[in-house]
């Protein structure tokens, strides 16, 4: 059954069936929702939150207005105080339908899939109040990305990130292809993901850099796509502007139009292996002017070119404290 929920409660006693096909919104001052709902089952799982509510609409109505929500346990027994115990999860039966069980007494609600925004420039176009955080995108298939929703006017989903050195980025092709890492922390989106999110129409790309004193920078590149496994992940990268100075584009070792390399698989222009001696995957030519994915040296160091490289703005011995690389669609 799906329904619609209207975001006052008290104008709809019942819930009504739903003829928009969008899964939820926004439209003349009203929230609205297309739910499947099965009764008599609980989807299994760390909430995103618990509350106690007056009513199941007031529950589905949370979840609507929660980006992050993909679906609903909701008690259908109110309690002494007369309310509902509302589960809101970040999940669905879609992606894990094994944990749906019977509970008596108990409905869950989920929003027909596809529901996702396709990036996280989206989701701010929903909502401008998203702070920064983790959220659930889909091409589909879903997958959870971290946005930047400060950073020139948000929207920005971060295909890598390096922090504090916690996580390996010394990996082979297959983990670089799937993704690795923490969400909330260090990690590589996966770069068959990046592909998939750059061939569905023109992006742009955006670098902050930091050092352990504290200064930092951005480059930006007003176009971005990384070609698909064929022709082995080969970046594209458009025209710089920033204050780190250029070295993604720069004549000398550009990652523009090269393939991507890793350590067990060599697709660089020099006679030896590049990811292998520098210990990371990325667009190597003979060899690097950046290469944000190398060895967690902390600040300056002896070893010609290792570490976390933007060659333009530190050199090739000082490694950074931190990276993000982001891309946002073109408007």
């Amino acid at each position: 059954m799906i329904i619609k929920v209207l975001s006052l409660c008290f104008m709809a006693a019942l819930p009504v069936l739903a003829l928009d096909p969008e899964v939820k919104g926004q439209k003349d001052g009203f929230m609205f929702g297309n739910f499947i709902h099965l009764k008599g089952y609980r989807l299994k799982g760390n909430p995103l939150k618990t509350k106690k509510l007056l009513s199941y609409c007031d529950c589905l109505v949370e979840c609507i207005a929660d980006i992050r929500c993909m679906s609903a346990n909701v008690n259908m027994t109110a309690d002494n105080n007369g309310r509902f115990d509302c589960e809101y999860l970040d999940f669905d039966k879609y992606e894990y339908g094994q944990n749906l069980t019977k509970v008596e007494k108990v409905s869950h609600y989920a929003f027909p899939y596809p529901s996702l925004p396709s990036d996280c420039a989206a989701i701010t176009s929903q909502n401008k109040q998203h702070s920064n955080g983790v959220y659930r995108i889909s091409l589909p298939p879903s997958f959870y990305v971290y946005c930047d929703m400060v950073t020139t006017g948000g929207g920005w989903t971060i295909i890598q990130r390096r922090l504090d050195g916690s996580v390996d980025f010394n990996r082979v092709w297959a983990d670089y292809k799937q993704g690795f890492g923490d969400k909330n922390g260090e990690y590589w989106l996966g770069i068959d993901r990046i592909h998939a999110m750059t061939s569905l129409g023109k992006f742009r790309l955006r670098v902050d850099l930091e050092d352990f004193e504290g200064n930092t920078r951005y480059a930006e590149y007003d176009s971005f796509s990384v070609a698909d496994e064929a022709d082995n992940y080969r970046a594209s990268i458009g025209n710089y502007t920033g204050s780190a100075a250029d070295s993604l584009t720069n004549p000398d070792n550009p990652i523009n139009g090269m393939p991507f390399s890793t350590k067990d698989r060599d697709n660089d222009k020099s006679s030896s292996s590049c990811a292998a001696f520098y210990e990371a995957g990325w667009w190597f030519k003979d060899c690097h002017n950046s290469n944000l994915n190398g060895l967690y040296l902390r600040g300056i160091h002896s070893q010609f070119a290792k570490g976390i490289v933007w060659k333009e703005w530190k050199g090739y011995y000082y490694s950074l404290k931190r990276s993000e690389m982001k891309i946002k669609p073109k408007v």
